[in-house]
């Protein structure tokens, strides 16, 4: 007894000594429980005393242990559910910060990435478009121009930059009358390029990132290679018989490098690298600028160079469903698309109209309209044809030309003749094939849509020291004494002026829900020359009226029709069905095997965020 209670108090009790306590307490309470009324300082008094003290110990223990094993159970619990539901579902959901839209997977990943190190959609929009020039040269590059389209859709403020080429002061129609092949080829055949201002304007104005940041990821390409595209090995098969010095900015061995091979321009790397350092300062009034002139013979002067300027142009819009559509006053082709859609719009088309060939004949017909509109359109700094130009516009864009357009159509009974004077035509229509587009939408809903040319494939074929391939945007001019291949009168309006900008079929457009602003909304546009305005608006209707998916939109076959060919050119796999009734209304049907026309767009609906590419260029889009 005197071991067991002389413990000192406090001291730890195992299980088994503590019941053996217990056991000889409850012996010695119940022998002497007659003496309870002993001082207080007895032996049992101690023992109880102690016994009281291990039971209230080993109950605290054993609490702390249920206490210890329900948080272990329940936390074991949780995780274990939680790999389970993670396992059955994936890793959880990261909604897109942004989308991209180009010619390239390099392009595109160029593009995401300027996105991800904080830049916004024209900080995007501009790294991509330098990188389209180094990887596919044939159809744009810093020597050409084009247009940008920026929508802040919080504000829903509108920006459009307008770096289309322009004619320098040497330019002349002379020069091309007893030989129009000079405006396709060579020299005479460049207008001052304007990309490079034009990215810099848009970038003062909304760019994140430093200038240098948004063109060093082209210079790396350039300098460290890139994949040769199945488009760029296409087009170098077409030009193989071009002089050893073209070839040579291409193909160092000249020869055609197989699609995948690794190639480099490090000429151009060269240049965009001072470009980066200097601004667009060195492209149109340094080093760059005097090999311009040189490369040209001096048909473009250095003083043509350093007046170059962009232009802030109006945006134009109309409205098609419950969305609006938006995109630049000329001189770019934004009234043709918007003219096509006002047309269109008062038809009402649903999903079921898109297997109707009575469908397909109101579209015709409103291509026909929409591109006979062409020659009252031109470039509004030419003050003989402004007010025609500005009063053009407003008029195609209407309700009451829409109206009067729709009877048209519809007194025609389904039945279609070639008779070119009910359209009113009165304009050339060129190719310029060798364009590019890029469509971007970041996460502060800033909305970019952006289309660069040289014009046709390989532009002039003239490429400076630098390795600067220059455009031939002088044949979207007109002259006054010769007829386009389709023997149709070109326009006084798009003449050639000293300063002026061509006419152009380049399309930029931004289109958004007028019903509820986080609603579907998409920056869009597209490439192949007259035909992109037809293509994007199928693509838009495939959309918004027959409710198709974005990449079927996209996919399904088109058709096209700019009147003075006297042809539909629809693709392979367009529903013969369809095919066969429009040749019995009187359309002309011609089968094309390549494609009609390319577009490519990002779209946003409310969180999510589709990148969509055209298959048929082989286009790349991604979103992080």
């Amino acid at each position: 007894m005197d071991t067991t209670t002389n413990q000192v108090p406090g001291a730890e009790l195992s299980g088994e000594n503590a019941r053996t306590i217990e056991n000889e307490m409850k012996s010695s309470i119940s022998a002497n429980e007659a003496s309870s009324n002993r001082r207080e300082m007895t032996p049992l008094k101690k023992a109880k005393e102690l016994l009281a003290s291990s039971n209230v110990k080993l109950s605290e223990q054993m609490q702390g242990l249920k206490v210890i094993l329900g948080v272990t159970i329940s936390s074991g619990l949780i995780v274990t559910i939680a790999l389970i539901v993670s396992i059955y579902q994936g890793d959880p959901e990261v909604l897109p910060h942004g989308g991209c839209s180009t010619a390239t997977p390099h392009c595109s990943t160029i593009c995401a990435e300027t996105l991800k190190k904080g830049g916004n959609a024209v900080d995007a929009s501009i790294a991509a478009t330098f990188c389209i020039g180094v990887v596919n040269p044939h159809h744009s590059g810093i020597g050409g121009g084009g247009f940008m389209l920026v929508h802040n859709h919080k504000s829903m403020e509108n920006t459009a930059f307008d770096f289309r080429e322009t004619a320098p002061r040497a330019a002349h129609p002379s020069i091309y009358e007893n030989n129009p092949k000079l405006s396709i080829k060579g020299p005479y055949s460049v207008a001052v390029p304007g990309e490079v201002k034009g990215m810099e304007a848009a970038h003062k104005e909304f760019g994140r990132l430093s200038w240098s940041e948004v063109v060093m990821p082209a210079v790396k390409l350039a300098r460290n290679g890139f994949v040769a595209s199945e488009s760029f090995v296409k087009n170098m098969e077409m030009v193989q018989d071009e002089s050893a010095e073209f070839l040579a900015a291409f193909t160092p061995d000249g020869k055609i490098p197989p699609v995948g091979e690794i190639m480099y321009r490090k000429d151009l790397a060269n240049a965009l690298e001072t470009i980066a350092n200097e601004g667009a300062d060195a492209f149109y009034n340094g080093s760059l600028s005097l090999e311009i002139v040189k490369a040209t013979k001096k048909f473009i002067s250095l003083e043509d160079l350093r007046e170059y300027s962009v232009i802030k142009r109006d945006t134009v819009s109309t409205t098609y469903g419950d969305h609006a559509v938006l995109s630049i006053a000329p001189p770019s082709g934004g009234v043709i698309l918007l003219s096509i859609l006002n047309i269109l719009n008062g038809y009402h088309f649903g999903p079921a109209d898109q297997h109707s060939p009575k469908t397909y004949f109101k579209l015709i017909e409103a291509f026909k309209y929409a591109y006979a509109q062409r020659g009252s359109l031109g470039d509004p700094s030419d003050r003989e044809f402004r007010e025609k130009i500005m009063n053009s516009t407003n008029y195609f864009l209407s309700h009451e030309a829409a109206k009067t357009i729709r009877e048209k159509i519809n007194s025609m009974n389904y039945t279609s003749d070639y008779n070119i004077s009910r359209y009113m035509p009165s304009s050339v229509f060129r190719e310029d094939k060798g364009t590019a587009h890029v469509s971007v939408i970041d996460n502060d809903e800033l909305m970019v849509s952006v289309t660069t040319t040289i014009n046709t494939w390989f532009g002039s074929h003239l490429l400076t020291k630098s390795g600067i391939l220059l455009n031939n945007e002088m044949d979207d001019f007109s002259t006054s004494k010769h007829l386009n291949y389709f023997d149709i009168p070109p326009s006084q309006v798009n003449d050639i002026k000293p300063g002026k900008r061509p006419q152009s079929s380049v399309v930029p457009a931004i289109v958004h829900s007028l019903r509820a602003p986080c609603d579907l909304r998409l920056t869009i546009g597209g490439t192949n020359g007259s035909k992109i305005p037809s293509g994007i608006a199928e693509v838009l209707i495939n959309i918004l009226s027959f409710k198709m998916d974005l990449q079927t939109a996209v996919n399904v076959p088109r058709l096209h029709n700019q009147l003075f060919t006297n042809m539909t050119e629809y693709e392979t796999n367009f529903n013969e069905t369809i095919v066969k009734a429009l040749s019995r209304m009187g359309q002309n049907m011609v089968k094309q095997k390549k494609a009609i026309n390319i577009v490519q767009f990002v779209a946003k609906n409310y969180s999510d965020i589709t990148a969509v590419s055209d298959h048929r260029k082989g286009n790349y889009s991604t979103v992080y």
